[in-house]
Order: C-alpha cells, then sequence, then structure tokens
C-alpha cells in the first residue's frame, strides 16, 4: 500500500497525537510500536513515527503487549500477521484472539462455534464451544461457554471443571483463584474447581500482577 503525500500528513498528525498521548504497544524487545489508525485503516509505527506496517486492516486485536503474531480483520474475517505485516495464517476466522504465552494456543470462533489453533492455524481443539476465554498462564486452562454454562478445559479440549457456573474469569497470577458467578452472587474456586470463597458477594475484584 502506497500513501501519498496527502496521506503521510494525516499520518504524520496521527503520529504526533499517538506520540503524546504516550498510547504504545509493544512487540517485545527494544521494539515499541503504536497501533495507527488512517482512513479507517489500521496498521504499525515505531516510537520515531517511521510506519512499520502501512494502515490496511479493518481492526486488529489491541492488547499492551501483542504478540509476534497480530490477529487482524480483513474483509469480515479475520487472521494473523507478523512483525512484518505479512499473513501467517489467513484471515477466515469470524473472531480471533490473541496467542497464549503459556499454551500457545488462541481462540478463534467460525460459524458461532469457538475453538483453539496453533500458531500453525491448524485446530488443536475444534470449535464446539458457545464462548471461550484464553488459556492463562497460572493454570493452564481456559474458560469455556457450552449450553449456558461455563467451565474449564485443558489444552487437549478435556474438561477440568465441568460446565457449571454462570460466568468464569481466568485464574489469577498471584492467587491462582480465579471468580465465577452463580445465581447473580460471585465467588472464587481453585483450579480443581473447588470453592474456596462460595459464591456469596454481589462482586469480587482480584488485581493480577503486570506481564
Amino acid at each position: 500500500m502506497k500513501l501519498d503525500r496527502w496521506q503521510i500528513v494525516a499520518l504524520v498528525a496521527v503520529v504526533v497525537a499517538v506520540l503524546l498521548a504516550g498510547t504504545y504497544y509493544e512487540f517485545g524487545g527494544g521494539d515499541q510500536p503504536v497501533a495507527v489508525k488512517l482512513a479507517g485503516k489500521w496498521g504499525y509505527i515505531d516510537r520515531t513515527g517511521k510506519v512499520l506496517i502501512n494502515p490496511q486492516f479493518d481492526a486488529i486485536y489491541l492488547t499492551s503487549v501483542p504478540e509476534r503474531l497480530i490477529p487482524v480483520e480483513l474483509g469480515n474475517k479475520w487472521g494473523y500477521i507478523d512483525r512484518n505485516g505479512n499473513y501467517a495464517i489467513n484471515p477466515q476466522f469470524d473472531t480471533a484472539t490473541a496467542f497464549s504465552k503459556s499454551s500457545g494456543l488462541a481462540a478463534v470462533s467460525v460459524g458461532g462455534k469457538w475453538g483453539f489453533i496453533d500458531a500453525s492455524g491448524k485446530y488443536v481443539v475444534n470449535p464446539q464451544f458457545d464462548s471461550a476465554g484464553q488459556f492463562d498462564d497460572r493454570s493452564g486452562l481456559a474458560a469455556v461457554l457450552v449450553n449456558g454454562k461455563w467451565g474449564y478445559i485443558d489444552t487437549s479440549g478435556k474438561y477440568v471443571i465441568n460446565p457449571q457456573f454462570d460466568g468464569a474469569g481466568p485464574f489469577n497470577k498471584k492467587t491462582g483463584l480465579a471468580i465465577v458467578t452463580l445465581s447473580g452472587k460471585w465467588g472464587l474456586i481453585d483450579k480443581s474447581g473447588q470453592y474456596v470463597v462460595n459464591p456469596q458477594y454481589d462482586q469480587i475484584f482480584q488485581p493480577d500482577p503486570a506481564d
């Protein structure tokens, strides 16, 4: 994608605004690229304003620390690009999320069902869930929704904690506990699915340490 003079001027203005706002999204290492939007398309620049990936995507999966493979949307389908902007996994998913650092898997959806793929785009867990979270680093489990109830699976797709909760979050890196909800009340469970705090509170918040 070649930028004309006025697009370059507009991009520079975006760069200045973003840099002043201090909104950075790191790839890791010494690179600290910034996600920018120009004329309805998303791309990446570095902290000096140099264009790393030309704005060309309809949407990108914004995280504080983008992984080596970044989920991007083009033409209503999601795929994954590498740090150079090249497709590592072609757009084919209805929704796509970032790859988990611990499992190396990403949750994706096709036809209203969620499954998990590896970095080659191959399904490790076939689409079968109504919704799904990411595999977390602490437990190695992912929350999944089936028939209105949430449970947890391992990386093979096997249930470790059967679906039984109205809501379920990831396991906290520090406490090792996950927030779950049942009948409008909040509680905490451990990795085995046992209640450490029975559902009794209107809300629970447990800070997760930064990566």
